[in-house]
């Protein structure tokens, strides 16, 4: 288990190829397709999430987040999720190892998205705690 305790800058971007979830029988409109939106779990903890895009299977976002974290885990899942009135249900997801970000690197890029054919394009960076102490002293 890697520990990740500082910031992680977000930049959940856009997506593409996603697919459409909103074809049940109860449809009545053709133009209804799925309403995707993002978010970035650590285990249980969602970190972030992004809005909704009604009826877009590539779905631009531009979000970014500056978010303090104290977590241990192995990996960071990203999720996109087709937003219903009842329930959200998963498009597709990807993960990241966290020990890939203790670098203090940029990962960026286009990645796929495991259960469908869609990619989400994402950035993050992770700067450590000691590292922010530093700029103080």
């Amino acid at each position: 288990m890697v520990l990740l305790r500082g910031y992680l800058h977000v930049n959940l971007i856009e997506a593409k190829d996603l697919p459409d979830c909103d074809t049940a029988f109860f449809n009545i409109d053709p133009k209804d397709t799925s309403d995707p939106f993002a978010q970035v779990r650590i285990g249980a903890c969602v970190l972030c999430k992004t809005y909704c895009v009604n009826n877009d299977l590539s779905p631009k976002w531009q979000e970014s987040f500056k978010v303090p974290v104290c977590h241990e885990s192995d990996e960071l899942n990203i999720e996109v999720l087709d937003k219903d009135h009842f329930k959200s249900g998963l498009l597709g997801e990807v993960s990241l190892r966290t020990e890939d970000l203790l670098d203090g690197e940029e990962l960026e890029g286009w990645y796929p998205l495991a259960g469908c054919d869609g990619q989400i394009r994402i950035s993050f960076t992770f700067v450590p705690k000691e590292d922010l102490e530093n700029i103080f002293e």
